[in-house]
Parts: structure tokens; sequence; C-alpha cells
């Protein structure tokens, strides 16, 4: 999976890894076999005995029992089908957002943001770094939670002295998926959506590794459909967490839920707090409209966003 995710290896690639790893696998199990028929045979073992034992051995080989011809993770499709059984795998759900100018159907397709908070908050590292004091000192801004907006949040305040809430901070742009031109060529152009925690060490929370995925769009949807229709049913399980909170299993009470922060790009951020994006005029301006823009998205709340 490591090989298929973060190095982008074909999937056909990873099969030939795999059949030359049974490859690398054969030689030293043959030596071992071969040394242990020898040590039976010299106790007096009989041969029954000793090819039974060998069976067994083999059978228990963790390299051949997955790759065999019953292996789980012989093809692409059961190394799929493996993950998604024994893994922390939250599966995307299918939105229908209405027909283009073709008359085609038009979906986005979202990861549901409850689920994936359920599943990091059984993570013991996490878990550590959720349950960590973070002090601070006065004056001294270290962390975004040491800022004015973040403590007169509505969440934050009606937990005070109480448990940590759960902070979550999104992420949103755009990418070219299939042109090496650039992102300048929106043919198929993707908006991402996605989320770290803002609860982990800051350290942790600048690495790629810890950043989920919430949602994906073509972006000329989203264009055409507007964010109130693609960003619907993820600001309701937003508002809902708010509400309800998350639950989690080293604690009885569940875990209260807020947005600390909505990052991006220049264009992104203006296109979700409302203001304009062409910047012709910002940047001769010196960008006080970018400025504002940031001031205004460090201050929203779930109940408040559209």
């Amino acid at each position: 999976m490591r090989l298929l995710g973060q190095y982008l290896v074909p999937s056909s690639t990873v099969d030939v890894i795999a059949a030359e790893l049974m490859n690398v696998n054969f030689l030293p199990q043959e030596q071992q076999i071969s040394a242990l028929k020898c040590t039976l045979m010299m106790s007096g073992v009989n041969d029954e005995v000793v090819e039974q034992a060998v069976l067994t051995m083999k059978k228990r080989d963790f390299i051949n029992s997955c790759h065999d011809e019953t292996g789980e993770l012989r093809t692409d499709y059961k190394r799929k089908a493996y993950f998604k059984k024994n893994l922390n795998y939250v599966s995307p759900h299918q939105l229908y957002m209405g027909k283009n100018v073709r008359n085609k159907d038009r979906i986005c397709h979202y990861v549901p943001i409850k689920q994936t908070l359920e599943i990091l908050l059984k993570d013991p590292s996490i878990v550590q770094q959720c349950q960590s004091s973070k002090e601070t000192s006065v004056g001294i801004y270290q962390n975004f939670t040491d800022g004015y907006i973040y403590q007169q949040n509505k969440v934050v305040m009606s937990s005070s002295g109480k448990c940590m809430p759960i902070s979550v901070i999104l992420y949103q742009d755009a990418f070219e998926v299939v042109n090496p031109i650039g992102s300048a060529k929106s043919k198929h152009k993707v908006l991402g959506v996605y989320m770290i925690l803002g609860n982990l060490l800051t350290h942790n929370r600048s690495k790629i590794d810890h950043t989920q995925l919430v949602l994906l769009c073509l972006e000329k949807d989203f264009d055409k459909f507007g964010q109130n229709l693609v960003f619907r049913r993820l600001v309701n399980d937003l508002k809902l967490l708010e509400c309800e909170g998350v639950a989690v299993s080293w604690q009885t009470e569940h875990l209260p839920v807020t947005v600390a922060a909505i990052t991006g790009d220049n264009l992104g951020s203006h296109c979700i707090g409302g203001f304009t994006k062409n910047f012709t005029q910002c940047r001769r301006m010196g960008g006080p409209i970018y400025l504002r823009s940031l001031c205004y998205l460090a201050s929203l709340e779930v109940a408040h966003v559209h």
C-alpha cells in the first residue's frame, strides 16, 4: 500500500515486486526445510511426520501464504479488498450535484469527516497529543490557540475547564491531474478539500502524511453549481459535530469539535470568504482585501458558513 499510495508505483509493478519477493524467499526456505528434514530424520521421526512438518512450515510462511494461489495479497484487486477490510478505510460518498450544459449527471466525492475523526481519535499517538496539556504564556503567541479569535469561539468557551475541544483545520486548493503544462489548463482541474487536526503538535501539522482527504470535485463543476451545493454535506456534518461532538473510547463524554481555520491560497480564500477573485486591483492596493479576507476566515464559525 505504501508503494501504491506514497510512491505512486503502478499496480503492475507491485505485482512484479511481489513475485520477485517470493523468489527471494524461496531459496532460504528450501534451505530451512532441508535442515529440518535432516534433523527430524536423524531423531528417528518417521517419513509421514516429517512430510507433515514440512507442509505445515510451508503453509505458515508469511510471504508465501500472502502471495500463493489463495493469498490475500496476490492481485491488485485482492490487495485493495484487504486494505479496505483490515485497515482504517473510510469509503467516499458520491454526491449528486445536477446536470451540466450537456445534460450529463455531475457528482463530487465526499469522505465523511465524522468517520475520519472517529478513526483518527483511536490512534494512540494522536490520543496522546490531544490529551497533552498545552501551556500558554501571557503575551507570547506560540500556537493559533493563543489567539483572541480562537479563544472567543463558542465551542472553546463552553468547554473551558473541561476537555480540550477537537480543532479541525480545513485546507482547499485546486490541482491539475493529467496536464503537464500546469494548473492554468483547467479541463481536468480538480478542487480538493483536506483536513488536519489542530490538536497535533505543530511539527506534525506540517506533514502531508497527517493530512486527510475530505472532498474532491471538478473545478468546472464547482464553478457551475457553486460552493453552497458542493459544501452542503460537509457543512451539515460540521454543524452536527459542533452540536453533538465526537465519541471516543478513552472518555465517557463526547469531545466537542470546532473549525479552527479554513486555509488556502489567495483564490481559494477569496472564494470561501465571498471576496473578488480578480487580484489586479488587490496587488496595486498592497493586498488589504486579502488581509481582510484572512481575518474574516479566522473568525468564521460553522453555523455561519454558507
